[in-house]
C-alpha cells in the first residue's frame, strides 16, 4: 500500500476535553450517511489524540433543520474502512478498470463521467 495522506476541513468542530462535536453544513438533498462525519472524526483524532468520544450531525440548510445525531467515536474502525477503500482503488488502478456504479458524475449539474459505455451515464450528448 502507498502512503496515505488524508485532509479535510470541518464546518464545525467543538472540543471539550476528550469529547468532541462535529456539524457538517449541507445544501443539497437530504441523505443521511454518517461516513463523512466518521472520516472527519478520524481527522480530528489525528490532530487531537486525547479525543475519545465524537458525536456528529448534518445541518440541512434548505430545510433549516438538524439531522440525526451520530456517535462517530469508532475512529479505529473508520481508519480500517478508509484503508480498505484505498486498497480497492489501488486494485482498480492496477487492473486499469473501475466498476461502473452510479454516482454524482453520471450527469446533471456536476458534468458527466468520461466513461461513454456505462449504463449509468445520463449525459444527453451521448
Amino acid at each position: 500500500m502507498r502512503d496515505l495522506e488524508l485532509a479535510g476541513l470541518a464546518d464545525v468542530a467543538v472540543i471539550n476535553g476528550t469529547t468532541a462535536y462535529l456539524a457538517d453544513w449541507k445544501t443539497g438533498n437530504v441523505k443521511e450517511d454518517p461516513f463523512e462525519l466518521e472520516v472527519q472524526a478520524v481527522l480530528l483524532k489525528a490532530k487531537y489524540p486525547e479525543i475519545q468520544k465524537v458525536m456528529g450531525q448534518y445541518v440541512w440548510l434548505k430545510e433549516m433543520r438538524l439531522g440525526q445525531l451520530y456517535d462517530v467515536s469508532d475512529m479505529h474502525g473508520t481508519w480500517q474502512q478508509i484503508n480498505h477503500l484505498v486498497r480497492l482503488i489501488e486494485n482498480d488502478l492496477t487492473r486499469g478498470e473501475f466498476d461502473k456504479e452510479p454516482g454524482p458524475l453520471c450527469g446533471g449539474k456536476w458534468g458527466s463521467c468520461a466513461v461513454k459505455d456505462c449504463e449509468h451515464r445520463k449525459c444527453l450528448s451521448g
